[in-house]
């Protein structure tokens, strides 16, 4: 297991004999084969080879339809994985209708306002905003957004998803002030659920200071844009990128406080 965790080749080859001997004992169309075929997928994608992996995903999406029919939850959530790749490779106006059926048939079947469906309208949202209908993507996320709320999801990592992608969608929009005040939001609910700490805490006090950058709101930028280089320096080291991103922020902050002075 340990060799296979750090030789991602390994991994793949092993899951293409898991793959080759489901099909040789259990068929082509069987729920464990289709499985196996997707976790061969998987291992592809981690190394980024997004067009052989895209390649399987076509046929599990193929076959899942064959087998269970076009609304089952099996082949839907074959779609979702068949448009991620897609949209990782700038394909989103092929993803697009993988993403709508996804939403128009958990909408119909689950309602508005079920975990999946909001998933589900975020992945639509995020393909329309790739592919230019803002006000499209906003309608979808904000809708995402409330529907987590209402089921009392409202500080779940999934809503803190859909928010952090709504807060970009709204930045490109160019309504800076409410992205802002949602990227506060999201710092506040990570702080509390996940710690002050966590990559994910830190990720969205990453975005929180850029848009504070952009509003020129530079003393607020800058208490954060000082925590977040603090944080990424101790466990990370100087070199990491991730620490030469917050210094590259911080020195934008600093430049533009020095501008203003």
């Amino acid at each position: 297991m340990e060799r296979m965790d750090s030789d991602p080749e390994a991994a793949v080859q092993s899951a293409r004999n898991t793959l080759e001997w489901s099909l040789r004992h259990r068929g082509p169309d069987s729920p464990m084969t289709l499985d196996a075929k997707g976790e061969v997928a998987q291992k592809l994608e981690r190394l980024g080879r997004f067009d052989d992996a895209l390649t399987l995903r076509d046929e599990v999406v193929t076959q899942w339809r064959s087998v269970v029919g076009a609304d089952d939850p099996n082949t839907l959530a074959a779609e979702a994985l068949q448009g991620f790749d897609l949209d990782r490779l700038g394909r989103h106006r092929e993803a697009l209708p993988l993403f709508e059926h996804i939403v128009t048939v958990r909408t119909s079947a689950l309602g508005r306002g079920d975990a999946s469906t909001c998933a589900a309208m975020e992945w639509l949202g995020c393909t329309l905003r790739n592919l230019g209908d803002l006000p499209e993507s906003r309608r979808l996320l904000e809708e995402a957004v409330e529907g987590y709320t209402s089921e009392g999801a409202g500080e779940t990592e999934d809503c803190m998803k859909a928010m952090t992608h709504l807060a970009t969608t709204l930045t490109q929009l160019e309504l800076v002030p409410e992205a802002c005040a949602l990227r506060r939001r999201i710092v506040e609910v990570r702080n509390r659920t996940l710690g002050a700490d966590d990559p994910r805490t830190l990720s969205s006090l990453e975005n929180h200071a850029t848009t504070l950058l952009w509003l020129n709101e530079l003393d607020e930028a800058r208490v954060i844009g000082l925590n977040l280089l603090e944080k990424r320096v101790r466990p990370l080291g100087e070199d990491h990128a991730d620490t030469r991103r917050a210094r590259e922020l911080l020195g934008a902050i600093d430049d533009a406080v020095g501008s203003v002075s």
